[in-house]
């Protein structure tokens, strides 16, 4: 008797120890939910059906403070809550928002005689954030307060800047918005707002200060956004919204710099939230936009970024087009690249001048060849590029036609006498860019760049003012001269005809003349609301006005 009762009472403890070893494991496997950190309690616990929570339909629904209806024909669950109406079906991957089509990975499905939904998009339908710790395996659901047109400027607008982008001679050629997307000075603007500049700088408006962009990490240009790297640290930036929130008729507010008018802030509707052009989807607003708003953040009631401002309709009156966050979800953002690189395709490019010619840019450096070989004569060299060495670095098929457009932004305008040649005229004389894509060295195709300078002639003084250089003697334009006096102040006028100086392949003789006037001693005074400039010399008691108006050059020299 007493070994059997051995027996017992070891089987006995056998098995409280397996219940022991077991309630734990079983408990580690339980998913918990939370909303606003207040613990749900459903009859049917949560199940994990291929990586998403699903929990019993009515139960979230009204906690979510919605009120629900069941069609038993159509197997379909309708939830309302405020202006915000959800569909779900049975075996149907597709939820409605108020009659906005939104894909599930998981269905609805019947388990055990009870209808289980995905957690995550019918509380995103109600614009609930979600949050899943895989650790403890708890789901929280987090209800998000409306804010007012102050709160979102308050909460928002230090997370967006102006923009300013400048050409490969490091003048500014256009301006737009952007914002911060992490607190790594991560940002995003529209594609067309960077594209095919050198360089670029924000503006934040809680500092005044300037930052670089220092590169780009990913862009599309038909979609037009693009992710920029900045050298800001500890940036404020905007939470992205989720795409449940994009629906018509939602209130929306715009934060940008239209006009260079920085953290400029409007109120709208969501007009339509899926509007088509060329093959692009947008979230067509009535929140105010203008030039220069693009790359600026469309934000939802919550303060949250939905959508990159990016265009408006020219015929219509707040008719905006933003490109939908969602488009950047896939974008890389681990290594930028410069500029330069972006607009040639090398990251080897670099921006500089000729050792020998120090106003005309580099072409083996903008396109990262070196030289195959070099012939030169008294003021004239030709440098010999091989078609081999661009195809290796990529930047053969577009070298031309953007080595003509760097010419052009360092000041070259196309002769009118050859169409493979542009010049630049300035007071050391007339330089000279001809290039020719069918070269050939030693038996090699190659790419040729002739560079040649000509000094020109004296440059002279007026006759009737020796201490002002001759402009019709300098461009080789004929004109009139007239002269009058107010009390003690001689006034010396000269007239030119603005074609004839065109004619003479001249587009750029207002900033010849201003150059030649300030080597002459003369101080530039600044302009008029006619756009009449103004130089003195003070030693010579000398004063020019200078303008261009009505397709007259007028120079007035002032003798006191």
């Amino acid at each position: 008797m007493k070994k059997y009762t051995k027996k017992i009472i070891s089987f006995v403890l056998v098995v409280m120890m397996s219940m022991t070893m077991f309630v734990p494991a079983y408990a580690n496997d339980e998913i918990s939910v939370y909303l606003d950190n207040e613990r749900i309690q459903f009859d049917v616990a949560p199940l994990l059906v291929n990586g998403r929570t699903m929990v019993p339909m009515r139960a979230i629904f009204e906690k979510l403070g919605a009120t629900v209806n069941w069609d038993n024909n159509t197997q379909t669950a309708v939830a309302n809550k405020g202006n915000v109406n959800v569909s779900i079906s049975i075996d149907d991957t597709t939820l409605y928002k108020n009659g906005q089509a939104i894909t599930l990975d998981v269905p609805a499905q019947l388990n055990g005689g009870r209808t289980l939904v995905p957690l995550r998009a019918v509380s995103e339908a109600f614009d609930c954030d979600v949050q899943w710790d895989g650790d403890t395996q708890t789901v929280n659901i987090l209800s998000k307060k409306e804010l007012s047109a102050e709160e979102i400027y308050e909460k928002c607008s230090s997370a967006v800047f102006y923009i300013e982008v400048y050409n490969s001679f490091g003048e500014m050629t256009a301006s737009g918005s952007g914002f911060f997307i992490d607190n790594n000075g991560t940002a995003v603007t529209n594609y067309h707002v960077i594209n095919g500049c050198y360089s670029a700088k924000i503006t934040l408006s809680n500092e005044k200060k300037t930052y670089d962009i220092m590169g780009v990490y990913d862009f599309d240009e038909n979609e037009d956004w693009a992710i920029i790297e900045t050298d800001v640290k500890n940036s404020n930036y905007l939470e992205i919204g989720t795409s449940s929130t994009v629906v018509g008729g939602a209130t929306v507010f715009a934060i940008g710099s239209p006009l260079g008018l920085q953290n400029t802030i409007s109120q709208g509707l969501i007009s339509n939230p899926q509007r088509t052009e060329e093959n692009v989807s947008y979230i067509q607003t009535s929140a105010a936009t203008s030039s220069g708003s693009s790359g600026g953040a469309l934000l939802n009631k919550y303060g949250e970024v939905i959508g990159i401002t990016s265009a408006s309709y020219i015929d219509g009156q707040n008719l905006n087009l933003a490109l939908p966050m969602s488009y950047i979800s896939l974008a890389d953002n681990k290594h930028s690249n410069s500029f330069i690189s972006v607009v040639t395709g090398n990251v080897n490019s670099k921006i500089k001048a000729y050792d020998t010619f120090s106003v005309v840019p580099d072409f083996g450096a903008y396109n990262a060849v070196s030289v195959y070989s070099e012939t030169s004569l008294e003021n004239t060299v030709t440098y010999y590029y091989s078609h081999e060495d661009l195809k290796k670095a990529d930047t053969y098929t577009y070298s031309i036609n953007l080595y003509c457009k760097v010419l052009k932004e360092w000041g070259f305008d196309l002769s009118p006498d050859n169409f493979y040649e542009y010049r630049l005229v300035n007071t050391t004389g007339t330089y000279s860019v001809i290039y020719d894509v069918f070269a050939e060295k030693n038996g090699i195709k190659c790419t040729a760049i002739t560079l040649s300078l000509n000094q020109g002639k004296k440059v002279e003084a007026f006759k009737e003012a020796s201490a002002v250089p001759d402009f019709g003697n300098y461009f080789g334009v004929n004109g009139k001269v007239s002269s009058h006096s107010v009390a003690s102040i001689q006034c010396i006028s000269y007239y030119y005809n603005v074609a004839d100086l065109y004619n003479n392949g001249y587009d750029n003789f207002f900033g010849v003349y201003a150059e030649l006037l300030e080597d002459w001693g003369f101080l530039y005074n600044g302009k008029d609301e006619n756009n009449i400039y103004s130089f003195e010399n003070s030693v010579k008691n000398q004063t020019i006005n200078f303008s261009a108006n009505d397709g007259v050059v007028v120079l007035h020299v002032w003798i006191w």
